[in-house]
């Protein structure tokens, strides 16, 4: 679902690598099927290599044991020419011991074959929230959020895309969006979307029209309760039907 990158930009890239054609070819359907993300393929660290000479990358999910160069190696390309990239490690043979070390993990997130692709979805939504720029050095996780909603409204994401960020980080608050003199509002309870309004409309139907708001105005007060419940589904299930509804509003 997410996309961290400036409006008149690509959607996040994503590399995945792995010398196992099936098991490659697997990991690329399941990521693109949903259209939130360019998925990138190589079958081998060389090809890999060569596509990253030609293009950034937010996320590279690579095997460790391949022949010739390896997924260590390639990370280790990947950390010196792309530092805010994320890495998602995916391996059959056990979690490597290097993932062991602080200074080798940063950044990377590991997942044992065979996969589960639901879960693979959750770590990427998370290495593409990490791959977003931190314009200063925040000293907590809640200065790092707040540091990227700042970044994130500087490159005017998509108000879907910030309210993920609030969810990501299990953030309690109220989402302030205004926009041609509306205001609508989104309450987050630890990172669930639990209430919604602007002008008439409650609820689902109203996260639903501020989903489409992308060049609204952004706020986030920290710690304010809602006045009442008006949605119980998932997070992930309102933002993916917001994300349906403003592709159909923009087609029309």
């Amino acid at each position: 679902m997410l996309n961290f990158r400036r409006q008149l930009d690509s959607k996040p890239r994503v590399l995945v690598v792995d010398d196992d054609p099936m098991f490659d070819g697997l990991v690329v359907d399941h990521l693109a099927e949903d259209n939130e993300y360019t998925v990138l393929s190589a079958r081998s660290g060389e090809q890999a290599l060569k596509i990253l000479e030609q293009t950034d990358i937010d996320v590279l999910i690579t095997d460790i044991k391949m022949p010739n160069t390896d997924g260590f190696e390639l990370i280790s390309r990947v950390r010196a020419d792309l530092p805010n990239a994320s890495v998602i490690v995916i391996s059959g043979f056990g979690r490597p011991r290097w993932l062991d070390r602080e200074d080798q993990a940063a950044g990377i997130q590991f997942l044992e074959k065979p996969v589960n692709f639901i879960r693979l979805k959750k770590l990427l939504r998370k290495a593409v929230y990490d791959a977003v720029p931190i314009p200063h050095d925040p000293q907590t996780s809640e200065e790092q959020m707040d540091a990227r909603m700042l970044a994130g409204q500087a490159a005017q994401f998509p108000v879907l895309d910030m309210i993920q960020i609030c969810c990501i980080a299990e953030r309690t608050g109220c989402v302030t969006l205004r926009r041609d003199g509306r205001n609508g509002l989104i309450y987050l309870e630890q990172g669930e979307i639990v209430h919604a309004g602007v002008d008439a409309l409650s609820g689902a139907e109203a996260f639903y029209e501020l989903a489409t708001w992308d060049d609204s105005d952004f706020t986030f007060e920290n710690a304010i309760e809602t006045p009442h419940k008006s949605i119980s589904e998932a997070w992930e299930s309102v933002v993916y039907e917001g994300i349906q509804r403003r592709a159909l509003k923009a087609g029309t």
